[in-house]
């Protein structure tokens, strides 16, 4: 099973954090979720800790994040800025400006490298750290 880890690396309440996500200790791209506020569910990123994730059937092929405390429907999806996001992890190849907001850029692309690399498998291990 692959191993997932996204280093968290700033975070602001109007923009969202941003981090660092690498497989196999491969770094490969960079994320976007919500500002943390308490794990509240559609307006906060989840807790750091160590979830299991497997796909998730859709027209996409997303991932699911399970496991995380008094949540659910959490994925890894594709998306721009923290508009996009009820809660969720966004995929970017780069961090950038999206109409004048902070983002994450070429998402679309960073998801279908990242469903690349996995290959056959249907579920992997995600660390997720903050380093803020």
């Amino acid at each position: 099973m692959k191993q997932v880890r996204i280093v968290r690396t700033t975070t602001n309440p109007d923009t969202g954090t941003l981090g660092m996500l690498s497989i196999d200790g491969i770094p490969q791209c960079v994320t976007l979720e919500l500002f943390s506020r308490n794990n509240m569910r559609n307006i906060s990123c989840i807790p750091e800790g160590v979830y299991r994730c497997i796909r998730h059937e859709s027209r996409d092929w997303d991932w699911r994040v399970l496991d995380v405390p008094s949540r659910s429907g959490i994925l890894f999806h594709a998306g721009n800025t923290v508009k996009d996001i009820e809660g969720c992890i966004l995929f970017g190849k780069y961090i950038g400006n999206v109409n004048g907001v902070k983002g994450v850029l070429e998402s679309k692309i960073a998801r279908l490298d990242f469903n690349s690399i996995m290959g056959a498998e249907d579920e992997f291990k995600l660390e997720i750290v903050n380093s803020f």
